[in-house]
């Protein structure tokens, strides 16, 4: 796929018109499984860029195959393909499910997320580069806490298949949009991925996975799809196209509301010790995106464990900061003399499945923690959302 942009300068001192060609090639795999079809290459939208002395016209491409099916899984209305579904009954009774369902689980949450950021974050410096080990296909509190130009997400969850029809049958797609609404309704409501109902829908003959999750939250938050491919890590921690099908890697560049280009990466990759001192080049490539944030969330206090140091060790040493609630770090693995911490919510206990994981120095901390109005953390039911701000001195 070649993508051409035109810049046309109208300089207002000079008179003149100069126009550029500026040429970015982007060479695809020649596996069939990683991009759909030829026709399914760009769509452009023109958007103007006012400075002084000029106007810049962009062009920007859209891999209309990829960003229709976000669109279908999201309950949206097509560019080209699909229209077997959007005008089907399954449809209808999905956009239904999600207007009454997901929609007053989402308005809500994004803008007490916004709300929260306003009067608390707001000042808060953000990198590039938001690392989410054990994130799973979890895009929607990375992009709502961070909205980063690069989305780095681990986990042991299946990315999906690499292949799809366009030509999917209304009865297909109403069993994959089910096993897909209930996934995310259920996640959502609670404020973390439920790691069964992860497990059963992963599995299941619909074949959905990380990328229909994270395809889903780009459409919710009006995105468009560039390009999605399927890979894996080098030695020296490059990220190469599948040439055979077999890949861990899953890479979606698309644009944002304001039309700026960004990457997510998912990589299904086990984080324990064991593994990361044979296959260092997760974190190689991370390490090649920094400055960076971390954000944990909901990982089942895998970071107390000690076959964790490895990880947990390159966190604290590259991270210009950490958000995380009480399953992340432990608070008494950080050096108080090097480190700042702010506190958010309410922590008086864990739920019963990790009440060895509880905190007794932590609970001190947030007696004079400030709010947390959000649905965060494994603590909700309880209504003692947590939230960790920290930041190296």
């Amino acid at each position: 796929m070649y993508r051409i942009k035109f810049y046309l300068f109208f300089s207002r001192f000079s008179g003149l018109l100069i126009l550029f060609f500026t040429f970015n090639i982007i060479i695809l795999s020649c596996n069939t499984d990683n991009q759909p079809s030829e026709d399914a290459i760009k769509v452009d939208l023109n958007f103007n860029n006012k400075n002084k002395d000029s106007i810049i016209f962009e062009k920007y491409a859209i891999d209309t195959f990829w960003d229709d099916y976000a669109s279908i899984l999201s309950g949206k209305k097509t560019m080209k393909y699909y229209d077997n579904i959007i005008y089907s009954k399954q449809f209808t009774n999905y956009q239904l499910r999600l207007k009454s369902g997901w929609l007053m689980v989402y308005e809500p949450l994004i803008d007490s997320i916004n709300t929260w950021k306003s009067v608390y974050f707001k000042s808060k410096s953000f990198e590039k580069t938001v690392f989410y080990p054990f994130g799973g296909p979890d895009f929607l509190y990375v992009q709502a806490l961070f909205n980063p130009v690069v989305s780095i997400l681990g986990g042991l969850e299946n990315i999906g298949s690499a292949s799809y029809d366009s030509a999917i049958s209304p009865e297909k797609f109403e069993y994959l949009s089910g096993s897909l609404s209930h996934l995310i309704l259920a996640a959502n409501e609670r404020g973390f991925f439920i790691t069964p109902v992860m497990a059963q829908a992963f599995k299941d003959k619909t074949n959905i996975g990380v990328l229909q999750v994270v395809l889903f939250y780009m459409k919710s938050f009006n995105f468009h799809i560039s390009s999605v491919k399927f890979g894996s890590l080098d030695q020296l921690g490059n990220f190469n196209v599948s040439l055979n099908g077999q890949y861990n890697t899953l890479k979606i560049e698309y644009l944002d509301g304001d039309k700026n280009s960004k990457t997510f990466y998912y990589f299904q990759y086990d984080l324990h010790d064991q593994n990361l001192k044979i296959n260092s080049e997760l974190l190689t490539f991370i390490k090649q995106n920094t400055p960076l944030a971390t954000f944990i969330k909901s990982c089942s206090y895998l970071l107390h464990k000690p076959y964790f140091s490895i990880v947990r060790n390159f966190i604290k040493n590259e991270s210009s900061y950490i958000l995380q609630d009480d399953s992340g770090i432990p608070i008494s693995n950080f050096d108080s003399t090097a480190w700042n911490f702010n506190f958010y919510g309410k922590y008086d206990n864990t739920i019963k499945l990790f009440d060895k994981n509880f905190q007794p120095l932590l609970k001190q901390k947030f007696y004079h923690a400030k709010p947390l109005n959000f649905k965060f953390g494994y603590n909700v039911g309880e209504n003692e959302p947590n939230l960790i701000y920290i930041y190296k001195k």
